[in-house]
């Protein structure tokens, strides 16, 4: 596809592709430490994703199935998601968070917690989140 094609003339050296390019020009665009745009990414702040994965097979493979007719994965049913979901709410606290006990993972953007600091993770709160929606959708059906 057409986008795909656009994509493959942008892959960036390190085999990345940028996630904002300039109009017109189509060059790669990023901030700077003091969040000036700029071509350079040698100074952009590192808790923002600015240059991802290409993944350029999976994207082309996925098309490809698309074409063949091949269907994409059947969303799951309420009772594939039941013990998962049943997790989620066993986790959350009594104010109705979900609270994570850092243990030294890499957090990006984050700053550097000590051993067992208890924060409230935004990629925790998506994932729970998501497939809560994904049960509740499948419920409806």
């Amino acid at each position: 596809p057409r986008a795909l094609a656009y994509y493959k003339k942008r892959l960036l050296p390190d085999d990345q592709v940028a996630r904002y390019y300039e109009f017109k020009t189509n060059k790669p665009l990023y901030m700077d430490g003091k969040y000036q745009l700029t071509y350079d990414d040698s100074a952009a702040p590192s808790h923002y994703g600015w240059k991802q994965s290409a993944r350029f097979d999976e994207i082309d493979k996925a098309h490809q199935d698309a074409k063949n007719g091949l269907a994409p994965p059947l969303p799951r049913t309420t009772k594939d998601l039941e013990e998962n979901v049943r997790r989620i709410i066993r986790e959350l606290d009594d104010d109705g968070r979900w609270i994570t006990t850092y243990a030294g993972e890499r957090l990006v953007g984050q700053p550097k917690f000590s051993p067992s600091f208890r924060y409230i993770s935004s990629d925790v709160f998506s994932r729970n989140v998501e497939t809560l929606s994904e049960y509740v959708a499948s419920s409806r059906e």
